[in-house]
């Protein structure tokens, strides 16, 4: 019954759309609630209306907004977390 489920060669069906979309709303909510969490009181404006929309954000964008704790690379965060100058 659900072997051509959202097949892009198949014209679009409302059932199975409105099934998928349901899916997403789900999905997001989880993961609003996650971050929610997760950041805490680290989260500066949860109720900014683009915080969760799907928006791509920069580092420098990111920090004001609490969503991340700092700018950084890859090698400084390792040797913050290992505790060595060089590594």
């Amino acid at each position: 019954e659900h072997k051509s489920f959202l097949d892009p060669f198949q014209p679009q069906k409302a059932d199975e759309t409105a099934f998928w979309q349901g899916v997403l709303d789900t999905t997001h909510r989880q993961f609003i609630a996650s971050v929610k969490q997760g950041r805490g009181d680290r989260l500066k404006d949860k109720d900014h209306p683009e915080l969760f929309s799907g928006l791509v954000w920069s580092g420098e964008q990111a920090l004001p907004l609490g969503l991340i704790d700092g700018l950084g690379s890859a090698s400084s965060v390792a040797r913050d977390v290992v505790g060595e100058k060089e590594l």
